[in-house]
């Protein structure tokens, strides 16, 4: 069987409520548990768009450690004060070795940081104060 085969046999069984098959084929014997007390979880998409939640701050768009500057650089993206691009990078989400942009979502002015360098931050997380 090949792992696409084996993928759609779960399926199947978690859809029918089916949490035990047996398969021989081609001399293989194979055997398919599938857990239905345990549903698996949701996890939403990342969005691409800036985040913005309460209208004047930039927020994660994703969980993880928040950078002012990126780790390869020694300075901040922007600092509180300095004239801001839609589409400019504000800052940065590190999580494992994924380094994430905080883009900022409109032309404006950067306020103060709301989450300190190195401070791990959920979904949805204010992190850059926004000025018009």
């Amino acid at each position: 069987m090949t792992p696409s085969e084996i993928a759609y046999l779960a399926k199947l069984m978690a859809e029918r409520g089916v949490t035990r098959v047996e398969v021989d084929a081609k001399g293989e014997r194979y055997v398919l548990v599938v857990d239905a007390a345990r549903p698996e979880p949701a996890i939403p998409a990342p969005d691409a768009k800036p985040q913005v939640q309460d209208g004047s701050s930039a927020c994660a768009a994703a969980p993880g450690r928040f950078l002012s500057a990126h780790p390869a650089r020694d300075r901040p993206e922007v600092s509180p004060g300095s004239a801001i691009r839609a589409g400019q990078i504000l800052a940065y989400l590190e999580a494992g070795d994924l380094v994430l942009p905080v883009i900022a979502p409109w032309d404006g002015k950067a306020g103060e940081m709301l989450a300190s360098d190195g401070t791990l931050v959920g979904y949805g997380t204010p992190l850059v104060r926004l000025l018009r």
